[in-house]
């Protein structure tokens, strides 16, 4: 008899569990409609074999929700058979490993397309969970379990999981926890712990193997570390004691603390550390010698330490300053001057003129020539011969013999790979995170751009020279040359903090004005210039701000500089300071100011002040003084506090003025009654 659905295909399938795979295993045999069946003949015909053909299965719930939906491309066997395994195919709808497999009823759609569109092969109830190993166990009351229970999966607990047995992880497997883990009792870790997330112990932690922590660690008490490895500590209290505590109990020559960076010492050449000769230690060393022995018990008289200082250094320091002082004045006058030749250039006194044209004849007949008169010229002479050295060089003094105090030429050579300012030890922060101070590394660069190549740096060596003693200033600057060959040989770290000092990138007036660090300058409209003439405010060139505001866009730094607004930092000044004393600016010397005492101070004065002293350098001459600015210390208010009591002064006087002009008018009338009465 013919079938009566188009496709009546199914004599056989089934549907079992496969314990290796994720899937559900489906075996059918596809009979081909076209043929009939004869009772009691076997018609080969019937079968399907070797055909093309693609089945859609779909998974329903109990609802009537499609919970997941998948197409297979297969081919029949010679048999007319197929064999699938429902989760392998390419899923249309949902996710075939995330089923809920909760013991309710779900069917099984199976369609099959043959010819382009797909029709209806069964739909039949899974009866039964078709898991022997479960994916996902939903329990909603105790889950006993008597025997063994193995994971060959992942266990995933959404809520609280109390252990309170051991806990035994075998086969060197890793154990991840991506929340929390609370242990009330003791945990030893014989080997390594992979912590990705946050850990809080609340009690005792005994770790005899190595520990990696990845993510975040943090211990509430006390904590013991004998060998602790981290990628990045950050250690947070809210305590008002110390925070943390290095203690090494070693009784012998034991060390505290070490810090490594991933570079090369910045003197360190390969072979040997970077160093240069000191020019003054063998020149002083008998007047070193002689000033230790003071200071072990040994007495000296003023007379004597005068004497220390070699007449050879005086005359080689003021054979030296003198002659940078000639230099620059030769170079300031562009020595020497001299004078051309005075020459008279050859001089045309009548040119040639033309006094008869000519006259062309005719054939056979000469022309008549042109007349002209010829011209006359005056030769060129030298009325003054030329004096090449009218004003001459000022000559150097000579300075064969004696010993050289200039600065000694530092290393410009760069370490490979060296450490640099940029590579910090130590960092200091306020809670904001803004840096306060750094321990850093230091390269030779670095050196270099801190002392013989900073002006600051340079003009406080010169300073040191300066002065009305003669001998104390050749001993300053040579201990100030010294100290430079010292602090290059011992070249490692920087303990930086800037000077303390906030500044804001402000526009030049002109873009043309050369300004540099310590300079005074005036603000108007919010840019600056050394132009002091109807100034808004008086401030100084920043050095090394600790803060820097308004930065200037990209490419426009070269057209300002940084000023400073509030803090310390050094200032040029001429001539001698005191601490406490104001710096005001100095109208004659564009840049620099000068000190005036607080007692001298005059209200002009107050209007050019930058700031106030906190240094003490006596010696004349130009200088860096560490100055306080942008600090409100109640000055004004002693200068208004002054002006009121010269009123009351004045009023008192007043009140007395005219309490005697009302007596001497009152004795003026009484005359007058007298004189009227006689």
């Amino acid at each position: 008899m013919k079938k009566l659905f188009v496709f009546a295909f199914i004599l056989f399938a089934s549907i079992k569990l496969t314990a290796q795979t994720d899937g559900i295993s489906y075996q059918a045999l596809i009979l081909n409609p076209k043929n009939q069946e004869i009772p009691g003949q076997d018609v080969s015909g019937n079968i399907f074999p070797n055909k093309k053909l693609e089945i859609r299965f779909t998974i329903i719930n109990a609802a009537g929700v499609v919970e997941y939906t998948e197409v297979q491309s297969t081919m029949t066997d010679s048999y007319g058979m197929i064999n699938l395994v429902i989760g392998q195919g390419a899923p249309s709808y949902g996710v075939f490993t995330k089923i809920m497999w909760d013991g309710t009823k779900k069917d099984l759609k199976v369609e099959i397309n043959l010819n382009g569109s797909y029709t209806d092969l069964s739909n039949q109830a899974l009866l039964f969970t078709p898991y022997a190993y479960h994916r996902d166990i939903m329990a909603t009351g105790d889950l006993l379990v008597a025997g063994k229970v193995g994971f060959s999966g992942d266990l995933i607990v959404e809520g609280t999981t109390d252990l309170n047995k051991s806990l035994t992880v075998k086969n060197g497997s890793a154990t991840q926890l991506t929340g929390s883990l609370d242990v009330d009792g003791a945990v030893a870790m014989n080997n390594a712990v992979t912590v990705g997330g946050a850990t809080s112990l609340k009690s005792t932690l005994t770790v005899d193997g190595a520990m990696q922590v990845n993510n975040s660690f943090t211990v509430t008490g006390p904590a013991v570390f004998n060998d602790l490895g981290v990628r990045t500590l950050n250690v947070k209290s809210d305590n008002s004691a110390f925070v943390a505590t290095f203690e090494n109990q070693n009784g012998g020559n034991g060390d505290g603390l070490l810090i490594k960076l991933g570079r090369t010492h910045g003197a360190w050449n390969g072979s040997s550390y970077l160093n240069i000769e000191n020019p003054l230690v063998n020149a002083f060393d008998g007047q070193i010698n002689t000033v230790k022995g003071w200071l072990n018990g040994g007495s000296f008289s003023p007379i004597q330490l005068l004497n220390l200082m070699p007449a050879t250094f005086i005359a080689g320091a003021m054979a030296q300053i003198t002659n940078s002082i000639t230099s620059s004045i030769n170079d300031g006058l562009n020595l020497p001057i001299g004078f051309d030749a005075v020459v008279v250039p050859k001089t045309l006194i009548l040119p040639e003129v033309e006094i008869f044209p000519g006259i062309t004849m005719p054939p056979g007949i000469p022309d008549i020539p042109k007349v002209r008169t010829p011209k006359v010229e005056l030769p060129s002479f030298e009325i003054l011969p030329a004096i090449p050295n009218l004003i001459p060089r000022i000559p150097n003094i000579p300075t064969d013999g004696l010993p050289n105090l200039s600065i000694p030429e530092i290393p410009s050579q760069v370490v490979t790979n060296s450490l640099t300012k940029e590579n910090q030890y130590v960092t200091f922060q306020d809670k904001e995170g803004r840096t306060t101070g750094t321990i850093r590394a230091q390269s030779t660069k670095d050196f270099r751009d801190n002392t013989i190549l900073d002006n600051v740096y340079v003009l406080n060596v010169v300073a040191s020279f300066t002065g009305i003693d003669l001998l104390g200033g050749i001993a300053s600057g040579s201990a100030q040359i010294s100290n430079l060959t010292d602090r290059f040989n011992k070249l490692g770290v920087e303990y930086s903090s800037g000077n303390g000092d906030y500044a804001e990138w402000l526009e030049r007036i002109d873009q043309n004005e050369y300004l540099s660090a310590g300079d005074i300058v005036a603000v108007k409209g919010g840019k600056i210039t050394r132009d002091l003439s109807n100034a808004e405010q008086i401030m100084a060139v920043s050095h090394h701000p600790i803060i820097l505001g308004n930065t200037p866009e990209k490419g426009k730094s070269f057209m300002g500089n940084d000023i400073a607004f509030m803090g310390q930092v050094p200032v040029k000044v001429m001539g001698s300071v005191q601490s406490g004393d104001y710096i005001v600016a100095n109208s004659k010397i564009k840049g620099y100011g000068i000190a005036i005492h607080p007692d001298k101070m005059k209200a002009e004065d107050h209007v050019l002040a930058v700031g106030r002293a906190w240094d003490n350098m006596p010696n004349e001459g130009p200088k860096m003084v560490n100055t306080v600015v942008g600090v409100h210390n109640g000055d004004w208010a002693k200068i208004i506090t002054k002006i009121e009591e010269k009123q009351k002064l004045y009023e008192d006087k007043f009140d007395k003025i005219e309490a005697t002009m009302k007596i001497l008018d009152k004795k003026a009338d009484n005359l007058l009654l007298i004189d009227q009465n006689n």
